[in-house]
């Protein structure tokens, strides 16, 4: 899964540079960019905000090379690997055992996994509530001020979305250690993969609504580009694309749902625990 990962990452840049449909100047792309990822560290403050201060600790250790390495790719697993990192026990408490601590610092990072999980559907409807209204209003994204940076910023969020969850749940799912870093359970799992396989459904809805719109050859609407992205989530009905940027990200989503319904819910619903 993760030579998969990374062969789609190889397609996506080269496809990118060959893209036609989206004539976004390259500023509006990197301001974009810059935008998708203030998105993902916003999500992943409002995944840590409940959790008291004493429990962070700020460490440089190895924060610079893994965020450049890795946040081109996705921004929003760079975050939350150094957010759990942050999470420790709180040293000031000489009174808890070992386990406890442990159970602590499980607590919190399950915490913090699931506030982030709520946080990013929640983004996830609130863009695609704005590109309805803009819709039912009569603006066209290219006739918006700064509809170039919209345009770049939710394909960068979706792209990076993507990777976070394939890549995350893949982990989980593949990891040969049997104790898990929180407190989730199975359960807990099953409910955060459904609400990534809706999410994953709303961000393409969206996408795919992005490419409808500058195509003059389509008509733009809002509610059949998420019945297409339904379709292909399902893989009942993969969305089909003259673009081969656009065809790059259908196989993205092809191959989320997979780690989310092949591996991730079948897996974790035959787990004991």
């Amino acid at each position: 899964m993760i030579v998969v990962m990374i062969l789609l990452a190889v397609v996506l840049i080269v496809s990118g540079s060959q893209i036609q449909q989206l004539p976004i100047p390259y500023v509006e792309v990197v301001i974009g960019f810059l935008l998708s990822v203030f998105l993902d560290l916003f999500v992943k403050s409002y995944g840590v905000y409940s959790i008291p201060r004493k429990y962070l600790n700020v460490s440089t250790d190895s924060f610079a090379i893994r965020f450049l390495f890795s946040v081109w790719l996705s921004s929003g697993y760079t975050f939350a690997k150094i957010i759990k990192t942050m999470i420790v026990p709180f040293r000031g408490q000489q009174i808890c055992t070992v386990d406890d601590r442990c159970s602590c610092v499980k607590y919190l990072k399950g915490m913090f996994i699931s506030r982030s999980n709520q946080g990013n559907l929640f983004l996830s409807v609130l863009m695609l509530v704005l590109l309805t209204v803009m819709e039912f209003c009569g603006f066209e994204l290219q006739q918006v001020p700064y509809g170039g940076v919209i345009i770049a910023a939710v394909i960068f969020r979706v792209i990076s979305r993507s990777f976070e969850i394939t890549y995350a749940f893949t982990k989980d799912v593949l990891s040969k250690n049997k104790e898990t870093n929180s407190d989730l359970d199975k359960y807990d799992r099953v409910r955060l993969a459904l609400c990534s396989y809706i999410e994953n459904v709303l961000n393409f809805g969206a996408v795919y609504y992005i490419f409808s719109s500058v195509n003059s050859n389509l008509e733009a609407n809002v509610g059949t580009s998420v019945l297409e992205s339904i379709g292909t989530a399902t893989i009942s009905r993969v969305h089909q694309s003259g673009c081969y940027f656009e065809s790059a990200l259908v196989d993205l989503q092809v191959v989320t749902t997979l780690a989310l319904v092949v591996l991730s819910l079948a897996t974790y619903l035959s787990r004991e625990q």
